[in-house]
């Protein structure tokens, strides 16, 4: 199968994953050859840290804070936690492997995790997007942020349970993980860069 074929299969199948359709996992590559293609979501999602970059400038200038800093600045440091950001938790969770007993679910969580990615950023970049051109206004920012982010920690959890095979109260902590994780890495290069 061609590779742009793959990739659409995959984000299809992580779609109908996120939805609750555990048959879904079948349609993934879950070998260990289908483990690092999943990590091609990291091209697919790039246009996010652009968007991303562009709102953490916009919301920068209207509070007056790191003045100097510019776009692309906040640009390298934005790509750098989402590479960081994106590992972390797959490193974290190869750690916990063996004391969790979680070495047959690994490859296949981390797989489903990669491709359902496509869909749990969607609502956060969509509302993003329409904040930057000017149809959502500021008032409504703050929700629109929790509510992307309850979403996305929602699809994460989905997937723990589903391709992860956890019970409810570890997937909610395995999802608490990767966010803290996230926000560590995002906190820590944005004090050693100065934003």
């Amino acid at each position: 199968m061609s590779g742009g074929l793959d990739i659409i299969r995959s984000i299809r199948a992580g779609t109908r994953l996120v939805f609750g359709d555990p048959r879904a996992l079948a349609e993934f590559d879950l070998g260990l050859s289908g483990f690092w293609r999943s990590f091609v979501v990291l091209a697919v999602l790039a246009p996010t840290v652009l968007v991303s970059a562009l709102a953490d400038d916009r919301l920068a200038a209207a509070a007056h804070e790191a003045v100097g800093v510019d776009t692309t600045s906040r640009l390298v440091v934005g790509t750098l936690t989402y590479l960081l950001g994106w590992i972390a938790f797959p490193l974290a969770l190869a750690g916990l492997a063996r004391p969790f007993g979680l070495g047959a679910v690994y490859v296949p969580w981390m797989i489903a995790r990669n491709w359902t990615a496509v869909v749990s950023v969607l609502p956060s970049f969509v509302l993003t997007v329409l904040w930057l051109i000017g149809l959502l206004p500021n008032t409504s920012l703050g929700f629109a942020s929790l509510f992307g982010l309850g979403f996305a920690m929602w699809c994460a959890f989905v997937v723990a349970r589903l391709a992860g095979g956890q019970p409810v109260a570890p997937a909610i902590a395995f999802v608490l993980l990767d966010f803290l994780l996230s926000m560590l890495v995002e906190l820590g290069l944005d004090r050693l860069f100065g934003l």
